[in-house]
């Protein structure tokens, strides 16, 4: 009796907290916790292994066989997340300096971010295997279509979004929105 309430107890909390967990994480963090899972994390965890099978010639990238040579996994793993945590603070600060204007903007540097860090673990799993890769030059052509592509669209929308917004404003309280419709 006893460990059927609690096991109700159990997954009424994980319920809740699932729930709580639902409505407090937004679509950018998600984004970001991608981004940094598949190029800080995987990214650097499966060129170290490539590097470790097929030596460091592998790696296109001679900065990453350079640090990895050098300072070893745990340095390639700190230089891959510092450089993330880089490009995720540019993001968040182009985000707080436009007043969160540019929220698809952002989503969409974010989403090639995760795409970017996906498409070099996969080709770097597949070059620790043996099996044939796409070419890094490809993936990085890839990658700045996808950014400018994402990016372009999310500023678009985001324009978009704003015009509507001060289109209803207007319309609806004109005297209060004078000094926005003059700027």
């Amino acid at each position: 009796m006893t460990q059927t309430i609690n096991n109700e107890s159990n997954s009424e909390i994980i319920q809740l907290l699932y729930l709580y967990i639902a409505k407090r994480i937004k679509l950018p963090q998600i984004l970001s916790i991608l981004a940094f899972l598949t190029f800080g994390l995987g990214d650097a965890l499966t060129g170290a292994i490539m590097m470790d099978i097929r030596g460091f010639g592998g790696e296109a990238n001679l900065l990453v066989a350079y640090i990895y040579a050098s300072l070893g996994l745990g340095g390639l793993i700190a230089f891959k997340i510092l450089v993330t945590f880089i490009l995720l603070f540019v993001a968040f600060v182009m985000y707080q300096r436009s007043g969160g204007k540019s929220y698809w903007m952002v989503n969409g540097f974010l989403t090639s971010i995760a795409i970017l860090g996906a498409m070099a673990t996969l080709a770097n799993i597949q070059a620790a295997l043996g099996l044939s890769f796409v070419n890094p030059l490809n993936i990085i052509f890839i990658f700045f279509g996808i950014l400018l592509v994402l990016v372009e669209a999310g500023d678009i929308l985001d324009n978009r979004m704003a015009q509507t917004r001060l289109a209803e404003a207007s319309k609806a309280y004109p005297w209060q929105n004078y000094r926005v419709m003059t700027k």
